[in-house]
């Protein structure tokens, strides 16, 4: 069972890091972890230390790329933040596949800024529904799309 460790150093606050050999998770905290002080390698023992604000984050990839991960070598206040760090979902992949896509404003779904008077607002929904209307063989999804914002922008 590939495992990760982590204990922790009260005196200079830096979690150091014991698991078997993982490419992946080791490139992650080469080059995830940020700033660079927050993360420090010794060669002497080949081990990873992060500064214990950026365990959370350690943790969550971790449990990607380890069959347990654990932290109850951690104060309770740390133990803490890492499962509300879990919990709002942080510890997702930050894959754009997988990332919600957020929400365009009514003024970019039309190609109109937001100071725009009414007959421009018109103007560009109506030249961007004749574009996107199933009947001329648009995207029903787009002309949804076009059609919510200007109902928004028409209020």
């Amino acid at each position: 069972m590939k495992q990760l460790v982590i204990s922790y150093d009260f005196d200079t606050k830096f979690c150091e890091l014991y698991h078997p050999y993982s490419k992946r998770f080791v490139a992650f905290v080469s080059q995830g972890v940020k700033p660079l002080s927050h993360r420090k390698f010794d060669s002497n023992s080949r081990r990873w230390s992060v500064h214990v604000s950026r365990v959370p984050q350690v943790v969550a990839a971790g449990k990607r790329y380890f069959d347990h991960v654990d932290y109850k070598a951690l104060p309770p206040d740390v133990q803490i933040r890492i499962v509300q760090f879990a919990e709002r979902g942080e510890a997702r992949p930050k894959s754009s596949r997988l990332r919600a896509r957020p929400e365009v404003a009514p003024h970019a779904v039309l190609f109109v800024t937001e100071n725009a008077p009414p007959e421009v607002i018109k103007a560009a929904y109506r030249a961007l529904a004749q574009i996107h209307h199933p009947d001329h063989g648009g995207s029903e999804e787009e002309f949804k799309k076009v059609d919510t914002a200007y109902k928004v922008l028409k209020q």
